[in-house]
Protein backbone atom coordinates (compact mmCIF):
# COMPACT_ATOMS: atom_id res chain seq x y z
CA UNK A 1 0.00 0.00 0.00
CA UNK A 2 1.39 3.66 -0.89
CA UNK A 3 1.88 5.67 1.99
CA UNK A 4 -0.34 8.43 0.72
CA UNK A 5 -2.89 5.56 0.37
CA UNK A 6 -2.16 4.92 3.92
CA UNK A 7 -2.57 8.59 5.18
CA UNK A 8 -5.90 8.87 3.15
CA UNK A 9 -7.56 6.22 5.11
CA UNK A 10 -6.31 7.06 8.42
CA UNK A 11 -7.52 10.63 7.51
CA UNK A 12 -10.73 9.20 6.39
CA UNK A 13 -11.08 7.32 9.89
CA UNK A 14 -10.04 10.55 11.51
CA UNK A 15 -12.48 12.69 9.84
CA UNK A 16 -15.34 10.13 10.65
CA UNK A 17 -14.70 10.04 14.64
CA UNK A 18 -14.49 13.56 14.14
CA UNK A 19 -17.62 13.90 12.70
CA UNK A 20 -19.24 11.28 15.43
CA UNK A 21 -18.03 13.14 18.60
CA UNK A 22 -18.83 16.44 16.99
CA UNK A 23 -22.47 15.58 16.23
CA UNK A 24 -22.88 13.85 20.13
CA UNK A 25 -21.33 16.67 21.85
CA UNK A 26 -23.59 19.22 19.87
CA UNK A 27 -26.80 17.04 20.42
CA UNK A 28 -25.73 16.83 24.32
CA UNK A 29 -24.88 20.36 24.52
CA UNK A 30 -27.58 22.23 22.74
CA UNK A 31 -30.14 19.93 24.54
CA UNK A 32 -28.91 21.35 27.95
CA UNK A 33 -28.91 24.59 26.87
CA UNK A 34 -32.44 24.35 25.51
CA UNK A 35 -33.73 22.76 29.20
CA UNK A 36 -31.81 25.62 30.91
CA UNK A 37 -33.55 28.30 29.00
CA UNK A 38 -37.02 26.06 29.35
CA UNK A 39 -36.07 25.84 33.28
CA UNK A 40 -35.49 30.11 33.40
CA UNK A 41 -39.48 30.17 31.93
CA UNK A 42 -40.01 28.00 34.28
CA UNK A 43 -38.89 29.52 37.09
CA UNK A 44 -39.67 32.98 35.97
CA UNK A 45 -43.66 31.41 36.52
CA UNK A 46 -42.78 30.60 40.08
CA UNK A 47 -41.75 33.93 40.75
CA UNK A 48 -44.73 35.03 39.04
CA UNK A 49 -46.91 32.73 41.33
CA UNK A 50 -45.52 33.52 44.59
CA UNK A 51 -45.94 37.55 43.95
CA UNK A 52 -49.56 36.68 43.11
CA UNK A 53 -49.83 34.73 46.99
CA UNK A 54 -48.36 37.76 48.25
CA UNK A 55 -50.22 40.30 46.88
CA UNK A 56 -53.43 38.32 47.30
CA UNK A 57 -52.84 35.89 49.76
CA UNK A 58 -54.32 33.07 47.86
CA UNK A 59 -53.65 30.77 44.72
CA UNK A 60 -54.19 32.41 41.30
CA UNK A 61 -56.35 30.27 39.00
CA UNK A 62 -55.85 27.52 37.36
CA UNK A 63 -55.60 28.07 33.87
CA UNK A 64 -54.46 24.84 31.36
CA UNK A 65 -53.24 25.52 28.44
CA UNK A 66 -51.85 23.81 25.70
CA UNK A 67 -48.38 24.73 25.97
CA UNK A 68 -48.67 25.08 30.12
CA UNK A 69 -50.35 23.93 32.82
CA UNK A 70 -50.72 24.48 36.86
CA UNK A 71 -51.74 22.35 40.01
CA UNK A 72 -51.57 22.62 43.31
CA UNK A 73 -52.30 20.34 46.09
CA UNK A 74 -51.90 20.76 50.02
CA UNK A 75 -48.80 19.06 51.49
CA UNK A 76 -47.72 18.74 55.42
CA UNK A 77 -43.76 19.70 54.72
CA UNK A 78 -41.71 22.51 52.45
CA UNK A 79 -40.16 21.25 50.02
CA UNK A 80 -37.53 22.98 47.82
CA UNK A 81 -37.62 23.84 44.34
CA UNK A 82 -36.93 21.24 42.18
CA UNK A 83 -37.12 20.33 38.05
CA UNK A 84 -37.78 17.02 36.33
CA UNK A 85 -38.72 15.48 33.21
CA UNK A 86 -41.32 13.24 32.38
CA UNK A 87 -41.79 10.77 29.60
CA UNK A 88 -45.02 10.04 28.95
CA UNK A 89 -46.12 7.18 26.43
CA UNK A 90 -46.39 7.33 22.70
CA UNK A 91 -50.48 7.87 22.60
CA UNK A 92 -50.51 10.96 25.03
CA UNK A 93 -50.98 14.22 23.92
CA UNK A 94 -47.07 15.07 24.63
CA UNK A 95 -44.16 12.77 24.72
CA UNK A 96 -42.01 14.71 27.15
CA UNK A 97 -43.12 17.38 29.93
CA UNK A 98 -41.18 19.36 31.23
CA UNK A 99 -42.02 20.21 35.31
CA UNK A 100 -40.58 22.62 37.94
CA UNK A 101 -42.48 21.92 41.46
CA UNK A 102 -41.98 24.02 44.81
CA UNK A 103 -44.20 24.27 47.73
CA UNK A 104 -45.47 28.09 48.77
CA UNK A 105 -47.23 29.05 52.29
CA UNK A 106 -50.85 30.34 51.84
CA UNK A 107 -52.02 31.43 55.04
CA UNK A 108 -51.54 29.00 57.65
CA UNK A 109 -51.66 26.45 54.32
CA UNK A 110 -48.90 24.51 52.56
CA UNK A 111 -49.17 23.85 48.98
CA UNK A 112 -47.01 21.88 46.61
CA UNK A 113 -47.67 23.76 43.17
CA UNK A 114 -46.63 22.08 39.89
CA UNK A 115 -45.98 24.46 36.49
CA UNK A 116 -45.58 22.08 33.27
CA UNK A 117 -44.78 22.80 29.91
CA UNK A 118 -44.67 19.86 26.89
CA UNK A 119 -40.84 19.59 25.28
CA UNK A 120 -42.81 19.57 21.54
CA UNK A 121 -41.55 22.53 20.44
CA UNK A 122 -38.04 22.51 22.90
CA UNK A 123 -37.46 19.01 20.68
CA UNK A 124 -38.19 19.87 17.16
CA UNK A 125 -36.22 23.25 18.09
CA UNK A 126 -33.13 20.79 18.74
CA UNK A 127 -33.93 18.32 16.19
CA UNK A 128 -33.51 21.40 13.40
CA UNK A 129 -30.73 22.58 14.94
CA UNK A 130 -28.53 19.52 15.52
CA UNK A 131 -29.66 18.65 12.20
CA UNK A 132 -28.18 21.97 10.77
CA UNK A 133 -25.17 21.34 12.77
CA UNK A 134 -24.34 17.91 11.74
CA UNK A 135 -24.93 19.20 8.42
CA UNK A 136 -22.14 22.33 8.64
CA UNK A 137 -20.20 19.84 10.20
CA UNK A 138 -20.33 17.17 7.26
CA UNK A 139 -20.10 19.79 4.86
CA UNK A 140 -16.84 21.55 6.62
CA UNK A 141 -15.19 17.60 7.17
CA UNK A 142 -16.12 16.65 3.19
CA UNK A 143 -14.52 20.33 2.32
CA UNK A 144 -11.41 19.64 4.33
CA UNK A 145 -11.01 16.36 3.41
CA UNK A 146 -11.22 17.33 -0.66
CA UNK A 147 -9.21 20.33 0.37
CA UNK A 148 -6.55 17.85 2.09
CA UNK A 149 -6.04 15.39 -0.83
CA UNK A 150 -5.38 18.28 -2.97
CA UNK A 151 -2.94 19.95 -1.04
CA UNK A 152 -1.30 16.51 0.16
CA UNK A 153 -1.28 15.59 -4.04
CA UNK A 154 0.63 18.42 -4.35
CA UNK A 155 2.84 18.46 -1.48
CA UNK A 156 3.99 14.90 -2.67
CA UNK A 157 4.18 16.14 -6.31
CA UNK A 158 8.33 16.60 -5.87
CA UNK A 159 8.86 12.79 -4.45
CA UNK A 160 7.40 11.50 -7.73
CA UNK A 161 9.35 13.37 -9.53
CA UNK A 162 12.46 12.41 -8.07
CA UNK A 163 11.47 8.81 -7.90
CA UNK A 164 10.73 9.19 -11.83
CA UNK A 165 13.95 10.74 -12.40
CA UNK A 166 15.96 8.03 -10.42
CA UNK A 167 14.31 5.53 -12.08
CA UNK A 168 15.20 6.86 -15.84
CA UNK A 169 18.68 7.44 -14.97
CA UNK A 170 21.31 4.74 -15.89
CA UNK A 171 25.33 5.39 -14.67
CA UNK A 172 26.45 5.00 -18.77
CA UNK A 173 25.14 7.87 -19.03
CA UNK A 174 27.86 10.81 -18.97
CA UNK A 175 25.66 13.17 -17.75
CA UNK A 176 25.18 13.46 -13.73
CA UNK A 177 21.93 13.06 -12.63
CA UNK A 178 20.62 16.93 -10.91
CA UNK A 179 17.49 16.64 -8.71
CA UNK A 180 16.73 20.52 -7.73
CA UNK A 181 15.87 21.24 -4.44
CA UNK A 182 12.19 21.93 -3.44
CA UNK A 183 10.21 23.91 -1.49
CA UNK A 184 10.02 21.50 1.39
CA UNK A 185 13.14 20.72 3.12
CA UNK A 186 12.80 16.76 4.02
CA UNK A 187 12.43 16.43 0.12
CA UNK A 188 15.08 18.89 -1.03
CA UNK A 189 17.49 16.73 1.92
CA UNK A 190 16.30 13.40 0.00
CA UNK A 191 17.94 15.29 -3.54
CA UNK A 192 20.68 16.02 -2.25
CA UNK A 193 21.58 12.90 -0.67
CA UNK A 194 20.61 10.94 -3.86
CA UNK A 195 22.72 13.20 -5.79
CA UNK A 196 25.72 12.93 -3.60
CA UNK A 197 25.17 9.08 -3.41
CA UNK A 198 25.21 9.07 -7.64
CA UNK A 199 28.29 10.69 -7.60
CA UNK A 200 30.30 8.50 -5.40
CA UNK A 201 28.52 5.44 -7.35
CA UNK A 202 29.84 7.21 -10.64
CA UNK A 203 33.19 7.63 -9.48
CA UNK A 204 33.19 4.07 -8.56
CA UNK A 205 31.65 3.26 -11.48
CA UNK A 206 34.22 5.06 -13.22
CA UNK A 207 37.13 3.60 -11.15
CA UNK A 208 36.17 0.13 -11.68
CA UNK A 209 35.66 0.47 -15.75
CA UNK A 210 38.96 1.98 -16.08
CA UNK A 211 40.51 -0.86 -13.93
CA UNK A 212 38.53 -3.43 -15.57
CA UNK A 213 40.13 -1.55 -19.04
CA UNK A 214 43.46 -1.70 -18.12
CA UNK A 215 43.26 -5.55 -16.83
CA UNK A 216 41.68 -6.27 -19.93
CA UNK A 217 44.76 -4.78 -21.77
CA UNK A 218 47.53 -6.48 -19.39
CA UNK A 219 45.69 -9.71 -20.56
CA UNK A 220 46.08 -8.81 -24.13
CA UNK A 221 49.71 -8.34 -24.00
Amino acid sequence: MKLLDKYKRLNIKEHILTFKIGSCTSYFLLNYLLLRELDGRLGAEQQEIQAYIGAHHTLPDIVRTTDQYTSDQRTETAAGTSFSTLHNGEGDEHDDIREIRFTTRVGNQIYLVTVGTPLDETEALLQVIIGVTVAMIGIILLIGLLINRLVIRRLWKPFYGTIGKVQNYHLSNPEPLRLDNTEIDEFSLLNRSINEMVERIQRDYGSLKHFTGQAAHEMQT
